[in-house]
């Protein structure tokens, strides 16, 4: 195990690996700003409706810039609108005892947590919204739409 102790310092760190001479990656860390906005993004945008489809949603907080902000574990609601059902909703925190299936006052982990929705069987939209909620209500909320088909 390699590793390099750096100071903080605000800014940018960058990473580059070569090999024989040529770049093969490279990796950049940023430091982030507060905690603006809340970003959501599914895996798929059209269900069956067969009641067994699923659909994984990611919530990442993220600073102005649009930059994931590590150390960001606000509450958030959830709501699904439609004929479909959250089955799930996880943050990556093994320490976190919060109900899977609680769709109030969830918590972010590291900046991010993770919702499973199940189509129902009825064609349509489903609509999922997730909103900050106490001291972050400020960085508001994000919606998704998937079709049942």
């Amino acid at each position: 195990f390699l590793s390099w102790d750096v100071p903080f310092e605000p800014g940018k760190l960058e990473v580059v690996g070569y090999h024989d001479g040529k770049e093969v990656c490279r990796y950049v860390v940023e430091t982030t700003g507060p905690a603006d906005s809340i970003e959501l993004a599914v895996d798929q945008l059209s269900l069956s409706a067969d009641g067994r489809s699923v659909a994984q949603a990611e919530i990442r907080i993220v600073d102005r810039e649009g930059r994931l902000v590590f150390n960001a574990c606000p509450e958030l609601d959830f709501t699904l609108e439609g004929d479909g059902e959250i089955i799930g909703i996880d943050n990556g925190d093994p320490a976190c005892h919060e109900q899977w299936k609680e769709t109030k006052g969830r918590h972010a982990f590291n900046g991010m947590a993770y919702v499973v929705i199940r189509a129902g069987q009825n064609k349509g939209e489903l609509t999922l919204t997730v909103q900050a909620s106490g001291v972050d209500a400020a960085i508001g909320k994000a919606s998704v739409t998937i079709s049942q088909k």
